[in-house]
């Protein structure tokens, strides 16, 4: 399996790190209940903590211009399921508040700002992901006016 990051040499890495910046945390409470509403399934318990479990490629959310792997794009993307976003979203954000994604790549937190109904701003040096989360978003966009 040369390459892969199954092995028999070494153990894998089975846990990531998030990083959820404020500006400020006064008068900030987490909405801990709209977060396990949305996605229960990462949680062990209604306690929502600190140690999520969302397996890879768990398909859940598949999102317009990506097949079962979410992460999987015309330009080989490997990124992170929506559960991700979303959740850290409505944990400390209010409808209408401004998400900031400073590394947009594919755009999966531009649409997890749009599910949520959230404003957003994401910045990408890459043209092609740029035209890709633009197109992601539109056609998000598209589907959401026709329900």
């Amino acid at each position: 399996m040369e390459g892969s990051a199954n092995t028999s040499r070494q153990l894998t890495n089975q846990c990531e790190y998030i990083f959820m910046l404020r500006h400020t945390s006064a008068n900030i409470d987490l909405h801990k209940d709209e977060a396990y509403a949305k996605n229960p399934h990462i949680f062990k318990t209604k306690n929502v903590g600190n140690v999520w479990e969302i397996p890879f490629n768990s398909g859940r959310k598949c999102v317009s211009g990506f097949g079962r792997k979410e992460t999987k794009s015309k330009f080989g993307h490997s990124g992170f399921p929506l559960e991700i976003p979303e959740t850290c979203i409505l944990l400390s954000t209010n409808e209408g508040d401004t998400v900031l994604d400073m590394f947009m790549g594919s755009g999966t937190t531009a649409i997890a700002a749009v599910r949520t109904k959230r404003n957003y701003i994401g910045f990408e040096l890459s043209e092609d992901y740029c035209e890709l989360a633009n197109n992601r978003v539109k056609n998000l966009k598209e589907c959401l006016r026709c329900e």
